[in-house]
């Protein structure tokens, strides 16, 4: 829906049009100018925020925590973007909390603390708080909710 509303086409054209439908994607400011100008990551005294989560090893069961994740290549982060930050966490030994998003809170609450179901009624899309990590990703629309915090740090 966001590319439609940036591009002006409707759902049937762009189907049809894909071609010029994602040419017409690569000409918006979105994509030339905010994309480009993004960070993998944003680190303070006792926080790292980020997408999905930091670089590690992903492995067929879960996540090995890699300890030179900031000198990671940028293929790495492509990766880490989509990763499950509440699974990642489990194996973290990173001195810090990583703040992550693309996962919805739900999963946490759900999986880790028996606290609700992912989606249904007594789902909870909360900030999900975990050693090492909070999940902020409210999966907003299923949920309706928009999860915000305010911390205050020092800069690095």
């Amino acid at each position: 829906m966001t590319a439609l509303q940036l591009t002006g086409y409707e759902p049937t054209m762009a189907r049809i049009h894909n071609y010029d439908f994602a040419d017409a994607a690569k000409e918006t400011p979105y994509y030339k100018t905010i994309i480009p100008a993004m960070l993998d990551y944003y680190e303070t005294q006792n926080y790292v925020f980020t997408h999905g989560w930091i670089p590690c090893i992903r492995e067929n069961f879960g996540y090995c925590y890699c300890s030179d994740w900031r000198e990671s290549t940028d293929v790495a982060w492509q990766h880490a973007r989509w990763y499950n930050g509440m699974d990642a966490a489990q194996t973290a030994d990173e001195e810090k909390t990583i703040l992550c998003g693309h996962w919805h809170c739900s999963y946490g609450h759900a999986k880790y603390e028996q606290k609700g179901s992912e989606f249904g009624p007594d789902a909870d899309f909360t900030p999900y708080y975990g050693p090492h990590v909070i999940a902020l990703d409210a999966c907003t629309a299923h949920s309706k909710r928009i999860n915000v915090l305010v911390l205050e740090d020092d800069p690095l």
